[in-house]
């Protein structure tokens, strides 16, 4: 199979986006017919979420993946019922957003996802499925490894060069900080068939070398290495929070 870009799968109508007033139900349908279902929203806007919790309970067989925009001003429980719902929920400082917040009346919606899709999910050959978090620690991570589901942190863009902390750092993309104690990251790893666990324990050096050592309640989503494709891309995204200290 070859490797498939994100904005071709949007060219055939892989990635849905609509308007919901009171069509739950149609936007389940739809979402359930697409490979995976990008929403944008604002945390204070109430009637988005409970729509994107609808709907992402719903279609339980299309990955959700949520692009939250919000000034810290949500209601407590908001962002826990959006996650637990969704595939994963990626919370974004509305301030740092390249283009403006996310989901102005403004913005038409293709334009929206065609955004998204450029900025945060670039080179997709799949997307994550897994709703459960998976810790970064060696030992549950070897076990995945080994019952071949080779789930590994998506933390960056590999290559044949050794990765190092600065490669990392430019990797990592800060999302909005829920407190002053906690901070979430997103980011991306791209490995082939060879990926090997000594380049993965590498991975993790760098890792700390960049972030430092996270808690052990952090959640990381991840997903397989495909030895199918014709040149061995992979790609998955990850929600992770951890205590900063």
């Amino acid at each position: 199979m070859p490797p498939v870009r994100a904005d071709e799968w949007v060219g055939h109508d892989a990635v849905r986006n609509g308007e919901c007033d009171g069509c739950h139900d149609q936007l389940a349908v739809d979402a359930t017919d697409a490979d995976i279902c990008l929403l944008a929203l604002s945390l204070t806007d109430a009637t988005a979420v409970a729509t994107a919790v609808t709907l992402a309970r719903n279609a339980e067989e299309t990955p959700v993946l949520v692009f939250a925009a919000t000034d810290g001003e949500h209601e407590d429980g908001t962002l826990q019922r959006l996650a637990a719902a969704a595939n994963a929920t990626l919370l974004f400082d509305e301030t740092v957003v390249r283009g403006g917040p996310l989901g102005t009346a403004a913005t038409p919606a293709s334009e929206l996802v065609a955004r998204l899709v450029r900025e945060f999910v670039t080179d997709a050959v799949e997307l994550p499925t897994i709703s459960s978090a998976i810790g970064t620690r060696y030992p549950r991570v070897a076990s995945r490894w080994d019952t071949g589901g080779l789930a590994i942190p998506s933390l960056a863009r590999l290559s044949s060069e050794t990765t190092t902390a600065s490669t990392l750092r430019e990797s990592l993309l800060p999302l909005a900080r829920t407190s002053v104690e906690t901070e979430a990251w997103v980011g991306y790893v791209v490995g082939g068939e060879q990926f090997t666990l000594d380049e993965f324990n590498r991975l993790r050096t760098a890792l700390r070398a960049t972030v430092g050592e996270r808690a052990a309640e952090e959640g990381v989503l991840a997903g397989r290495i495909h030895p199918d494709l014709d040149d061995a891309r992979y790609l998955t995204l990850l929600r992770m929070v951890g205590d900063r200290s």
